[in-house]
């Protein structure tokens, strides 16, 4: 659907220690033309994050090696300004405030729904233009 949604070009990393999930969200974020990278467990997360120069991360919460919330705390230590979104199938009001004192920025139900993902990058992905504009003279 080529509605402008204002996220074209997004470069997202999406983690989750689930092929299935990764692969769904992957093709709906593709779809849309967003850039997606994945990171299969909360320490592949951290070790992406900071070359990848991310609009967004989306998050699964509970993952073998490294956990969702321990992996956002390290990120935005370093990476203050990169929005975290968590995913997670129990949707336990313990795990929606531990994703709030972790930094994350929302917090959306598995299986994914094409609209909520959209809508919360709509409202908590940082901008596209941004590394464009030192460059968009030259064209």
């Amino acid at each position: 659907s080529g509605e402008n949604h204002g996220l074209k070009g997004l470069h997202i990393l999406l983690v989750d220690d689930n092929a299935i999930n990764r692969k769904v969200a992957k093709k709906i974020l593709e779809k849309h033309d967003l850039k997606v990278e994945t990171a299969i467990h909360g320490r592949d997360a951290v070790n992406k994050a900071g070359a990848g120069n991310y609009h967004a991360i989306l998050m699964d919460l509970q993952m073998p090696v490294m956990d969702g919330f321990t992996a956002a705390r390290k990120i935005l230590m370093d990476y203050p300004d990169i929005p975290i979104i968590a995913l997670t199938a129990n949707v336990l009001e313990s795990d929606r405030q531990q994703a709030q004192n972790s930094g994350m920025v929302d917090f959306l139900e598995k299986p994914i729904r094409e609209e909520s993902l959209l809508k919360s990058l709509q409202l908590h992905a940082r901008p596209a233009e941004e590394q464009r504009e030192e460059i968009s003279f030259e064209l």
